[in-house]
């Protein structure tokens, strides 16, 4: 299985811009799928995610928000900081021996 480590523009555009790049994005979410690839996000993008999309409405800032974190496994520098999330997380060693 291959993984793939999206940026933060790529979920900007999968779930905030306008309908062109929001296409392209899940064109490229789509045929990675059909192509068996896994993806990863750091916890910086779904931070900088909510930032950027703060004036939403809060109930559709969260919905977007878990929608991320069920799509894409997060990886984070420090544990401890996210011990209380239930979102997965995976450090940098367990995200780099993936690859492995």
């Amino acid at each position: 299985m291959k993984k793939v480590f999206l940026d933060t523009n790529f979920i900007l555009d999968l779930l905030a811009r306008d309908q062109n790049y929001r296409s392209m994005a899940k064109e490229v979410l789509e045929l990675a799928l059909e192509n068996d690839m896994e993806f990863y996000i750091s916890f910086l993008s779904v931070a900088n995610f909510a930032y950027i999309m703060r004036k939403e409405q809060p109930d559709i800032l969260r919905l977007n928000i878990r929608l991320l974190c069920s799509l894409f496994k997060v990886v984070a520098n420090v544990e401890t900081h996210f011990k209380f999330s239930k979102i997965p997380l995976y450090s940098p060693s367990e995200f780099l021996s993936a690859f492995q």
